[in-house]
């Protein structure tokens, strides 16, 4: 009833250190949320204050996790926490003033700037959501209510091609890495497999 991200993620990490290797990369993942929830806030005018107030809103799911066990389908949480800032950003094609000038000079020149930065996003976002969902999916189900958001605040923004387009980007991004993912099982044989023990059951 797992997804088979989670095995995937397991495996990589085992190899790179044992245990130790898993806890690195939960480490790695969670810091990489909690600058996402930091530049989320700055990107929507929170203060300081307010973005390190919601991270330790945050910190109690996790001390809940280890408590029951450290349940591998749970990396979808630092995922989610990710998804953050790239889901703030389908909202506003603005050049980002939070972060530092030579990112933004770096994405300039790599054509990252502008109007082209909120579906770039979107492909980075429908890349976390496949990830997560192939760790689980009722997991990644949150990815969906979150994009859900994203559309409507679009739309009822009025902003009806810019929310078709993210929408478009997004699919093709999520099918492509499902069109992989299905293409890899289905060498193997067990296509039918996944199927049913990671949705089906």
């Amino acid at each position: 009833i797992k997804g088979p991200g989670i095995f995937l993620a397991d495996a990589a990490c085992i190899t790179l250190g044992g245990f130790a290797g898993i806890a690195a990369a939960e480490a790695a993942l969670f810091f990489a949320g909690t600058l996402s929830l930091v530049y989320a806030a700055r990107r929507l005018s929170m203060s300081g204050a307010a973005a390190v107030c919601a991270l330790f809103l945050l910190l109690p799911f996790y001390l809940t996790r280890y408590f029951y066990g450290n349940m591998t389908e749970d990396w979808a949480f630092s995922l989610a926490l990710c998804s953050l800032y790239p889901a703030v950003r389908m909202l506003d094609p603005a050049p980002d003033a939070s972060l530092p000038r030579a990112a933004v000079k770096a994405a300039s020149e790599h054509g990252l700037s502008g109007e082209f930065t909120p579906f770039a996003f979107a492909a980075l976002f429908s890349a976390l959501m496949f990830t997560a969902a192939s760790m689980r999916l009722n997991n990644g189900a949150f990815f969906g209510a979150e994009f859900l958001a994203v559309m409507l605040s679009l739309v009822s923004s009025g902003r009806f091609m810019r929310a078709a387009s993210i929408a478009a980007v997004s699919a093709l991004t999520f099918l492509a890495l499902s069109g992989c993912c299905a293409l890899y099982f289905h060498s193997e044989g067990v296509l039918d497999e996944l199927v049913y023990y990671s949705f089906g059951i």
